[in-house]
């Protein structure tokens, strides 16, 4: 792996551990409320995310959740 490949990885871990910590921080909304405003097939894609971060992916629970939230909600806003 090339210098700029390892900078690049590096740049997407740092700007998802930025994402997880405003969402963990921000506008005092409980994750379960958000979760609870997702559309049916919102819901499937979160739950999904979540699951293959977490086995897959090996993050603890917590983190994958918030991760597929965040990934959720983006894919949901572009």
């Amino acid at each position: 792996m090339g210098n700029l490949e390892l900078c690049i990885n590096y740049a997407k871990k740092r700007s998802l551990e930025l994402r997880e910590s405003f969402l963990a921080e921000s506008s005092g909304l409980a994750l379960d409320e958000l979760i609870a405003g997702l559309s049916g097939p919102e819901r499937e894609q979160y739950e999904e995310r979540a699951a293959i971060m977490e086995i897959d992916g090996g993050l603890p629970r917590a983190r994958a959740e918030r991760a597929a939230l965040l990934e959720t909600l983006r894919a949901g806003n572009e």
